[in-house]
């Protein structure tokens, strides 16, 4: 039923880990922004995802490498926003609007 989610809004959910999202294989817009999440690993997501939002969780500390390993398990990924939030926003909407059927 939700293998074909493509468009995932999980913002300000209190959210501490990214868990169960990988039987959603056609999702390719993902945010989890505002949350309590504290490391990403690349299990954790799905390689269709083109855009990311993770601002607002304490993502920042997380080693460079796991960064690296996680970024390089989106083949797919065009954006994972950084400081400007509202540019994400505007582009997730836009891309939405468009994918459309």
């Amino acid at each position: 039923a939700l293998s074909h989610l493509r468009y995932l809004n999980l913002a300000n959910n209190l959210i501490r880990r990214a868990e169960g999202l990988a039987g959603l294989r056609s999702l390719q817009c993902l945010d989890l922004s505002r949350n309590q999440i504290d490391l990403l690993a690349p299990d954790d997501l799905v390689p269709s995802l083109h855009l990311f939002a993770s601002a607002g969780n304490p993502l920042r500390d997380m080693d460079p490498w796991a960064w690296r390993s996680l970024l390089r398990s989106l083949p797919l990924l065009r954006h994972h926003d950084g400081p400007d939030s509202a540019e994400l926003q505007r582009e997730l909407v836009e891309y939405v609007t468009t994918q459309r059927d």
